[in-house]
């Protein structure tokens, strides 16, 4: 029979607490959440209306079904901010960018970008 909460270890407990804790900006209440983040070197407002639970299962999946959805991208942003790594995913994002450019004469403005 299931013993609830009761039977779980203290440190799992506090785990999970944690966990609620760091990622407590995905659990808003309003129909419409706004994140800031800072791409291209500008500053740029996301406004994401209620997402469904299908697409949030889908961001668990993979990384990049996480960041392909602008507001799956802006949920991650946040989290690395409050994480003091918001410059990596930044990084990423313009290492992945820089992989699609096809044409050599633009490769090399986007590099000293």
């Amino acid at each position: 029979m299931c013993k609830g909460l009761a039977g779980l270890p203290a440190s799992c407990l506090r785990s999970a607490k944690d966990m609620k804790h760091r990622l407590g900006f995905l659990l808003q209440k309003s129909d419409s959440c706004e994140h800031n983040s800072s791409h291209n070197k500008k500053d740029k407002v996301v406004i994401c209306q209620r997402v469904s639970q299908e697409e949030v299962k889908k961001w668990a999946e993979s990384l990049e079904n996480l960041i392909s959805h602008e507001c799956g991208l802006a949920a991650f942003k946040a989290f690395l901010k409050s994480e003091y790594s918001e410059e990596n995913i930044d990084f990423w994002i313009s290492c992945e960018e820089y992989k699609k450019i096809k044409s050599p004469s633009k490769l090399s403005p986007k590099a000293k970008y």
